[in-house]
């Protein structure tokens, strides 16, 4: 399968640089989510109150990125 993006420089140049880095950022995404769960699953130092809110955040990263990851 092959796909052709097209794209008007300088016009479009924000929206091609989006498009050359996006598997950067969906590695940063799914790393910054591994560590959210690594904190939960392994790290003892947290208070029941800061554990909630990581969960909290970790829900809501995932619900961000729903159908992207």
């Amino acid at each position: 399968m092959k796909a052709t993006l097209t794209f008007t420089l300088p016009d479009d140049r924000d929206e091609f640089q989006d498009a050359l880095e996006g598997g950067k950022f969906k590695a940063s995404a799914h790393e910054f989510g591994e560590w959210l769960r690594q904190q939960l699953k392994y790290e003892e130092g947290w208070t029941p109150t800061q554990r909630e809110a990581i969960e909290r955040v970790r829900i809501e990263f995932y619900a961000c990125f729903e159908g992207l990851m």
